[in-house]
């Protein structure tokens, strides 16, 4: 996972973990700068065994508005390209991103979520091939029937673990502004792709990609998980049937 933004923020910026609930958020001003993780994210990144991608997803949200606050990324050209990209796209609620009003907003959170997406599918899929990994250990050790296997293993995605993979990683409609106090998501604008180029350079270190087979890491462990499955041809069908 990418993580040499994280630790220029831990560096640089100030982290402040609340207890209770709440919403993660970064208050950025002139004399203010601080990243705010409430108890349910800080703990599910703390977890013993293996983080939670939500958690995950807001880590990387939250540290992308952070970073971006950090290097000033928001007073560059390019920043300003993208709120110009977003101006008059469509919401989901039928309204559209103002411009001067919507835009800075609309590519703040269009840069978080990306990021945040794409972190949390990596995460995501490393969680289910444990799953995946256990659940033929545990047929194999006869403690579940290969019928009982299959039946949990369909039950962990969508389609296949590549199938799920591409469509996560192919999504590229991001961004939200706020009505009346809620949030609006852009219903159908792609996001600006120097801001994607930007986010996948800079913050994701061009170390995700959009296919699973250019993922080392991930790609060796499916493969892994898929040889043991062999041992029995129903369930490594299942495996990779959609």
């Amino acid at each position: 996972m990418p993580t040499a933004f994280l630790t220029r923020l831990i560096n640089d910026y100030k982290f402040d973990f609340e207890s209770g609930t709440g919403t993660d958020h970064v208050k950025s001003g002139w004399w203010h700068h601080e990243l705010v993780l409430y108890e349910k994210t800080w703990k599910g990144l703390s977890r013993p065994d293996f983080a939670d991608s939500i958690s995950v997803l807001n880590l990387y949200h939250e540290g992308t508005h952070a970073y971006i606050d950090l290097v000033d990324y928001d007073q560059t050209r390019e920043f300003g390209e993208a709120m110009k990209h977003y101006e008059w796209a469509k919401l989901t609620n039928g309204d559209k991103v103002w411009p001067d009003v919507d835009t800075e907003r609309a590519v703040q959170e269009a840069a978080a979520m990306y990021v945040g997406n794409r972190a949390a599918t990596v995460w995501k899929t490393w969680a289910r091939l444990k799953l995946l990994d256990q659940l033929v250990k545990k047929v194999s050790d006869g403690k579940l029937t290969v019928a009982k296997g299959i039946e949990i293993m369909r039950n962990t995605g969508k389609s296949t673990v590549a199938n799920d993979y591409w469509a996560d990683m192919s999504e590229r409609v991001f961004g939200y502004v706020e009505r009346d106090g809620k949030q609006v998501e852009v219903a159908d604008r792609p996001i600006y792709y120097k801001l994607a180029d930007y986010c996948d350079r800079v913050i994701l270190e061009n170390s995700i990609s959009d296919h699973l087979v250019k993922m080392p890491a991930l790609g060796n462990y499916i493969d892994n998980v898929y040889r043991a499955a062999q041992k029995f041809p129903e369930l490594a069908k299942a495996m990779v049937t959609p």
